[in-house]
């Protein structure tokens, strides 16, 4: 949903909201507006052992002829996973070698490390309702590998720490708090971008700031894109955003 936001609000400026007889809130979202003509149902990882849900695997590309740019969106169900997980078959390791030198990356994972896999192999058992040394230091590898195959060889690297509250309102937030401020830890010292959207809402607020208690609605994501755009323009210093003489304004959830 935040990739269609993204999408409509750099194409248009404006932000993308469900209009009746317009485009849906779904997991699909709509066609050759929010995503070129013939993504949709692009898989581009195997079930490699946790959803094999086709929307959870799913890739699309949007193309803005006026700028001669694209953006790409893969859904990945892990911080990190390789050929270890998927054997000869694609993972993350290949995404890497595609975007190899990209103007911008910008990565969100945390929730789905949380959700009871019962993989004591990879360290991520139960995280979201038992956070142990092991998932610390799993989710710390994982992240620093994102920042040196993905983010390193890029022009510039955004990670957009996770929002409240995954599956479980009650157990979840303690531990995503954890997971956001390693991940917070390991972009500062690395010089990456890190943009903080936790806050914007919380586990009491979910009815109205979700779609389903767990998706945000639209205005949300519209104000992760700008922060996402100020954290970008940090490194990549286009003067497209902001001035000499101060903060550019931006729009708040209200």
């Amino acid at each position: 949903f935040h990739f269609f936001t993204f999408n409509v609000f750099l194409e248009t400026g404006d932000l993308r909201e469900e209009r009746r007889g317009g485009c849906p809130y779904s997991k699909w979202g709509c066609e050759g507006q929010d995503y070129d003509k013939g993504q949709r149902n692009q898989y581009w990882a195997p079930d490699w052992g946790r959803s094999k849900d086709g929307p959870h695997r799913m890739y699309m590309k949007k193309t803005f002829k006026k700028i001669k740019a694209t953006s790409q969106f893969w859904f990945i169900q892990s911080t990190w996973f390789d050929g270890e997980e998927t054997g000869k078959d694609k993972s993350m390791a290949d995404v890497a070698k595609e975007i190899e030198g990209y103007d911008l990356v910008v990565m969100n994972s945390g929730w789905w490390d949380l959700k009871p896999w019962k993989e004591k192999k990879r360290g991520y058992d139960k995280c979201g309702e038992s956070w142990n040394s092991a998932c610390e230091s799993n989710y710390k590898s994982d992240v620093g590998t994102v920042v040196d195959r993905m983010f390193k060889p890029a022009k510039a690297g955004v990670w957009r720490e996770c929002s409240c509250c995954g599956d479980d309102k009650n157990k979840y937030p303690p531990n995503i708090k954890k997971m956001n401020s390693i991940a917070k830890d390991i972009m500062r010292k690395n010089g990456q971008g890190f943009v903080e959207v936790f806050d914007l809402f919380g586990a009491n607020d979910l009815g109205d700031a979700t779609v389903d208690g767990t998706h945000p609605v639209p205005k949300y994501y519209h104000e992760w894109t700008v922060r996402v755009l100020e954290e970008a323009e940090k490194q990549l210093k286009t003067g497209c955003l902001g001035g000499s003489s101060g903060p550019s304004p931006r729009p708040r959830p209200s």
